[in-house]
């Protein structure tokens, strides 16, 4: 299976899911438990168990109701579903995506922030709060160092770069003086 279309494959579990959390438990519920069950499914006997053909589907819907009798029902049919279709192995990308569905409704969001050198934790928060401020939502921020940058700072956010370091500075101020040499010789 591709790659696009095993992504595709992840989006549809993890927004089915997210449907069946708004009708039933609860989205921050039903994720808290979906991640919960993603880091069980990591476990390669756990895995190799769910993925074999010789395990019949009845023993493996045995083993979902006893392991998780405490999670949410719905969740459970949901398991059994993706065992069913032999997806189980989608179980932790589902979980991912699930989670970015929930941040996005609460109005949640993720970026990644590198710096040239380490931030206290004081100023770690208020770059945070800054963040927050200037997008109008509740953003968690992952710091990276990297000295190569110089001063200033990257910050990713899904596919979108914002790079506000010394290092792209100079580099379009060097890409000015060539490109400008270039023209008067």
């Amino acid at each position: 299976m591709s790659r696009s279309r095993q992504d595709a494959v992840v989006r549809n579990y993890a927004e089915v899911a997210f449907e069946l959390a708004e009708r039933h438990e609860g989205p921050e519920a039903f994720g808290e438990a979906l991640a919960a069950v993603a880091l069980l499914w990591e476990d390669p006997a756990v895995s190799r168990f769910f993925a074999t053909p010789r395990v019949p589907a009845a023993a493996k819907n045995q083993a979902l109701d006893e392991a998780f009798a405490e999670l949410p029902q719905m969740l459970v049919r949901f398991l059994k579903t993706v065992v069913a279709m032999r997806r189980q192995d989608r179980i932790p990308a589902v979980a991912a995506h699930y989670a970015t569905l929930l941040d996005r409704r609460m109005g949640r969001r993720h970026m990644d922030v590198t710096l040239a050198r380490p931030l206290d934790e004081a100023s770690s928060q208020d770059m945070e709060a800054r963040l927050s401020k200037a997008v109008g939502a509740d953003v968690t921020a992952q710091f990276r160092v990297d000295p190569s940058i110089l001063g200033g700072v990257v910050i990713h956010e899904g596919d979108t770069v914002y790079d506000g370091s010394v290092k792209r500075r100079l580099d379009g101020l060097r890409r000015l003086l060539l490109h400008g040499r270039e023209s008067h010789a």
